[in-house]
């Protein structure tokens, strides 16, 4: 899945890219997507893929993560939503990766 984070406006465009899952998020110099904002942790937030979906999981930050404006310990990421950490905004882009097709069982 590739994951494409965008600050939305005209001002202080930020893009990060992310191809490989789990990915943190955070200012540390080994996170996977470095969000250059001072109120960010180290470790922010991590992203990762279950069954196509995107969900976040905050790493135990003071200041939190958000999701659409709501705080989140843990959720679900939707193309188009509004990810936020510190005092930054980041728009979600991705595809949802089809759902695989089974063969049936041999017997």
């Amino acid at each position: 899945m590739r994951i494409e984070l965008v600050s939305p406006g005209p001002c202080k465009k930020q893009k990060i890219v992310i191809s490989k899952l789990p990915a943190i998020l955070g200012r540390g110099p080994d996170a996977a997507a470095h969000v250059d904002d001072s109120w960010v942790r180290q470790y922010q937030c991590m992203l990762e893929e279950i069954d196509g979906v995107l969900f976040v999981w905050d790493l135990g930050s003071r200041l939190g993560t958000f999701v659409n404006g709501r705080r989140i310990t843990k959720g679900p990421v939707a193309p188009g939503d509004i990810l936020t950490v510190g005092k930054t905004d980041l728009v979600v882009y991705y595809q949802r990766q089809p759902e695989a097709c089974l063969a049936p069982a041999a017997g």
